[in-house]
């Protein structure tokens, strides 16, 4: 799990591949929107229980939001996101354990 969510009003673009996008959507409508490979969006914070949050913790660094710029709202996976600038990705995304 990451240790810190992202800040709102980072850049970043969807990176993900055809099976990323069969992911996404894949759910009930109104959640089946996914976003374009190679589309720009705005990490965004939304109200949750414990206040407004930009990502959820989970498995490969959880989820982060995302204002798309075509798709809207949507959580997407942070190894599916890269900086807008860079190739890098969020923080978090694929850690590996060292060892000693």
């Amino acid at each position: 799990m990451a240790n810190r969510c992202p800040k709102s009003g980072k850049r970043v673009s969807f990176t993900g591949t055809p099976a990323a996008v069969a992911f996404y959507t894949s759910a009930p409508p109104p959640y089946n929107r996914s976003p374009a490979p190679g589309e720009g969006g705005t990490v965004t914070a939304i109200a949750g229980f414990r206040g407004k949050a930009t990502c959820m913790p989970g498995p490969g660094g959880g989820m982060v939001y995302v204002d798309w710029d075509q798709a809207g709202i949507v959580g997407v996976l942070r190894n599916h996101t890269s900086l807008a600038k860079g190739t890098a990705g969020l923080k978090g995304a694929a850690r590996r354990r060292k060892r000693r």
